[in-house]
């Protein structure tokens, strides 16, 4: 697999300030994925090769407290570096990134639907990220999806709405006071907004880079194999800033301005309070920032599978 420190040439940037998005393929080997899909199915229960062992639908794998092997957890530079070289140039540089940004072997699985079962329309268009929502935010500069497995058409894709960026970065700027990922899932109904909607399919070892503020969506897997992917978040050190006379914008910053139809953003960043984690299931404020670097090192050095995993699992709980 031939890696460069530039994956992405200008024609990729310019699609992804265009389209939100880019589906980038061979990140890391189909047999590496593999293994970790099967050792994620063992870890929670599951024969990867006798289907009368698997449930139906959407399963978060999360790795049960007496497994016999650990959950893995790998930094994403490592485990998928063309992936993490993309992300940097799509963020700025990867000085830019709050590092390190982890990837756990806890899967997010659409196992087969019982055959005959009719395809419906995806379902559960949401936002992720259990925080207070700004467009700087930098608790999620990408949103990024790893495909552990083959994800075809009628497979249980995760759909996405590239045009949702501009009512939703419309809609945040609307309120200084932050929106709630359950607030925009519950309230907002974004997607009667959007005309074009993209299934993420693609081969295992592909990884989907695309705007943190991208709706998107479950749906069905009516085909007979197992669907896993990994969804994660790559931070920021610093809030984004859409002021080019301040300095240059990231891709991901102009794919913001191109969205809202503008070339610069007067914003001003809202106070260090507001910024702070919200209930899943309801919205409410928590008396905690989301995620702290402190938090990531440790997810890394101390306990790496336990913390990781928690960190993880608000966002792995809205199904893709």
């Amino acid at each position: 697999m031939h890696m460069t420190d530039t994956p992405l040439d200008d024609p990729d940037l310019a699609r992804f300030v265009a389209d939100q998005f880019l589906v980038i393929p061979d990140c890391l080997p189909a047999a590496q994925a593999k293994r970790w899909t099967d050792d994620a199915l063992r870890r929670c229960g599951f024969d990867p090769a006798d289907r009368s062992t698997w449930p139906e639908g959407h399963r978060f794998l999360a790795t049960p407290a007496d497994a016999p092997a650990p959950c893995p957890v790998a930094e994403l530079r490592d485990l998928a570096p063309k992936a993490w070289a993309a992300a940097c140039q799509l963020l700025g540089g990867a000085e830019r990134i709050e590092d390190p940004v982890t990837v756990t072997g806890d899967l997010v699985m659409n196992f087969p639907m019982r055959p005959g079962t009719p395809s419906t329309p995806p379902s559960g268009w949401h936002v992720d990220g259990d925080f207070n929502h700004f467009i700087d935010s930098p608790e999620c500069g990408l949103l990024a999806i790893v495909l552990f497995s083959d994800v075809l058409p009628d497979g249980g894709p995760t759909w996405i709405a590239p045009d949702s960026i501009g009512p939703i970065c419309a809609d945040v700027l609307a309120h200084p006071q932050g929106l709630s990922a359950w607030t925009m899932r519950a309230e907002r109904g974004y997607h009667r907004q959007c005309r074009r909607f993209v299934p993420l399919v693609g081969a295992a070892g592909s990884v989907v880079l695309m705007h943190p503020l991208m709706l998107h969506s479950s749906s069905l897997n009516t085909r007979d194999c197992a669907r896993a992917i990994r969804n994660l978040f790559v931070p920021l050190r610093e809030p984004m800033r859409f002021d080019p006379a301040a300095r240059p914008l990231s891709p991901v910053e102009r794919a913001t301005l191109s969205a809202l139809g503008v070339e610069r953003l007067d914003f001003t960043p809202p106070p260090a309070h507001r910024r702070h984690a919200t209930d899943h299931e309801t919205g409410a404020a928590q008396p905690r920032p989301y995620d702290t670097a402190e938090q990531r090192r440790t997810s890394i050095t101390v306990d790496a599978a336990t913390c990781a995993r928690q960190r993880c699992e608000a966002q792995a709980a809205l199904a893709c």
